[in-house]
């Protein structure tokens, strides 16, 4: 029971590591009760282990929503019913991947690899694929990079592509995670062209052009990262709560690059998808500077009082330190300059008190304008305009009002 008392003390790691008294779901059981199941296939051979398995995905609680990874296989044989398994394990680790239980996932996976019996084939190499994504997660860049080599060389053995272009992502997300973004550009490069019209490879392509576009927008190749950005957007893959970062992150480069009605209508529609309140504040302070770069005064004062209910001082208080800097923008874009001091002088407050540097730079360039609101746009090539057309044609005050904000 050596492999389950690992799972034991990687999930009481990730909790002293989180300062953390409590568990973090009510979910925490069932990855226990996973990695105690895989921890008992691991120790057994042939018929035995498989009669535990189908055991198993009988009897234990499912993923949440396990959208992300495609189609669930069927158990209908021995190696159908490996891949099933694979693929819960997977679901199973991401949930606790995604709520900071890195050590917890890892295990998981572990015992996953060790349960597995016969030829090693694309599911074994995406349960590789995504030990290599947690050890990056955790800064291990070196072994995530040989993990990857190991499903690049799979990939080729079984002569799977999905597997390739999986570790070129893969890949190409440390090449930029050591700040080496030529490497990384090409890379995604490479990914974003690959063939094949499977679900997994629109997943890869999809994310390939999310990471173009952070890419491109780091380098402020806006042209290029409106490009990506809409083709991640529209990847048939996405998940809703991928196409929602994706917009708000799009509509980020539609501002910086001047397709302010753009920006505002991709903010609205994030706030109209009723995102979690971390992006809300996000959004809520975005579109208020882009509604104060198109002069809308009304809009601007509406996204203030959404946004002072948003705010509290106990948490985001990045986020709404942010967001206080952004109003305080926003108001002297259009002009009210009272206004404009009152969150500059918060913002910078709390972002001083807090150790928020970055945010107390930008709070201090901020000052009153001369004259009106001013709108400066970039040169775009028609790709990258037809990108925005979209957001630029919606409706602004349709969109106002779906989200609450009365008549703007």
């Amino acid at each position: 029971m050596s492999h389950l008392l690992d799972a034991l003390e990687a999930y009481r790691a990730d909790l002293a590591h989180g300062g953390r008294g409590d568990p973090f779901s009510e979910r925490d059981t069932v990855w226990l009760a996973w990695a105690s199941a895989l921890d008992r296939a691991s120790s057994l051979h042939g018929d035995a282990r498989t009669e535990h398995l189908r055991r198993v995905l009988e009897e234990l609680p499912p993923p949440i929503a396990p959208g992300g990874l495609g189609p669930i296989p069927t158990a209908r044989d021995d190696e159908h019913l490996a891949n099933t398994l694979v693929f819960f394990a997977l679901a199973i680790s991401e949930e606790a991947e995604e709520a900071g239980a890195y050590a917890t996932a890892t295990v998981i996976l572990h015992l996953a690899q060790a349960s597995l019996d016969g030829p090693r084939g694309v599911f074994h190499g995406r349960l590789i694929a995504r030990q290599a994504r947690v050890l990056r997660r955790l800064g291990d860049l070196e072994t995530a990079d040989h993990r990857y080599g190991l499903v690049d060389a799979l990939g080729a053995e079984i002569a799977n592509d999905e597997l390739r272009v999986r570790a070129t992502l893969g890949r190409g997300i440390i090449a930029r995670a050591r700040g080496n973004y030529p490497v990384a550009r090409e890379l995604f490069l490479v990914v974003a062209a690959a063939e094949g019209d499977t679900w997994e490879l629109h997943q890869l392509r999809g994310f390939a052009h999310q990471e173009l576009l952070i890419v491109a927008a780091v380098a402020k190749d806006f042209d290029a990262a409106l490009r990506h950005g809409w083709a991640a957007y529209q990847s048939p893959a996405a998940s809703q709560t991928q196409r929602d970062e994706l917009l708000i992150n799009f509509a980020s480069v539609c501002l910086d690059s001047g397709r302010y009605r753009a920006a505002l209508n991709g903010y609205l529609r994030v706030l109209a998808a009723g995102v979690p309140r971390r992006m809300q504040l996000t959004a809520v302070g975005s579109a208020a500077i882009a509604a104060g770069e198109l002069g809308y005064s009304a809009m601007v004062r509406r996204f203030i009082a959404l946004g002072d209910d948003l705010m509290d001082d106990r948490n985001d208080q990045y986020e709404v330190a942010d967001l206080e800097k952004s109003l305080a923008q926003a108001s002297f874009a259009i002009g009210d300059d009272i206004t404009g001091a009152l969150y500059r002088r918060r913002a910078l407050s709390r972002a001083e008190r807090l150790g928020f540097f970055e945010i107390v730079h930008d709070t201090e360039r901020l000052a009153p304008r001369k004259g009106t609101a001013h709108q400066t746009q970039y040169d775009l090539s028609e790709e990258a305009i037809a990108a925005t057309n979209e957001l630029e044609s919606a409706d602004s005050e349709s969109l106002f009002a779906a989200i609450g904000g009365g008549a703007a």
